[in-house]
């Protein structure tokens, strides 16, 4: 597999692991009860968000000597979704 082939993996498998993620959030009925009702559902999500974040390194890594400009952005797509979703649970902590 060439090198532009695992590159386009990887931004697959981010995609899909981004994309199952917010669908295990949506399906997925609550569990428990009082205040942690719903909470499964959360942790869900943030697995798979974690599974995405862990995907986006190698994908830019692989993708910085990328000769394509389209290609080259695209991989830096992950990287700064994570960085978004990163500062969004900073902020929301520091609001909290």
């Amino acid at each position: 597999m060439t090198r532009r082939g695992v590159l386009v993996l990887l931004l697959g498998l981010w995609a899909g692991a981004m994309a199952f993620g917010v669908y295990r959030f949506i399906t997925l009925a609550p569990t428990d009860f009082g205040f942690t009702r719903g909470m499964n559902k959360l942790e869900a999500l943030l697995t798979w968000q974690g599974v995405a974040m862990v995907l986006a390194l190698p994908t830019w890594i692989m993708g910085r000597d990328e000769p394509r400009a389209a290609l080259r952005w695209l991989s830096r797509l992950p990287v700064i979704w994570a960085g978004f979703l990163i500062a969004a649970v900073v902020a929301l902590i520091v609001w909290a």
